[in-house]
């Protein structure tokens, strides 16, 4: 029985030492994994940067003024626009009046009137 209890506790002082160098590897394997994500983020917020950087330098060099009248035009035929809708919805009836006028006056151009009946 002397020599199974020596073989039990080496086996447990082996599945002890086991057990802690397993751990000791999983710790490593996790913060080199950590270390090496937080690596590869850096690197992408980097190029990143890097990307953006050149873009705006392109952008403020080249494209600024041009996108500044756009905006510009773009304001302004909206606000056009709408005091346009205004004009129109206010002096609806004269327009409608004067387009009806217009019309009969193009369709008489294209109607025959006999000199008899006239």
């Amino acid at each position: 029985m002397n020599t199974l209890q020596a073989i039990t506790a080496a086996t447990e002082t082996v599945a002890t030492y086991g057990a802690r160098a397993y751990v000791l590897g999983g710790e490593i394997f996790t913060v080199g994994s950590i270390l090496w994500v937080l690596s590869f983020m850096s690197g992408m917020v980097e190029n990143t940067y890097k990307a953006g950087a050149a873009v705006g330098t392109f952008y403020r060099a080249h494209v600024h003024q041009f996108t500044l009248a756009a905006i510009a035009l773009v304001i302004l035929g909206a606000q056009l626009a709408y005091e346009g809708a205004i004009l129109l919805y206010q002096n609806r009836e004269d327009i409608l009046d004067t387009l009806n006028e217009w019309r009969n006056y193009v369709g008489d151009k294209f109607t025959y009137t006999s000199p008899a009946l006239a």
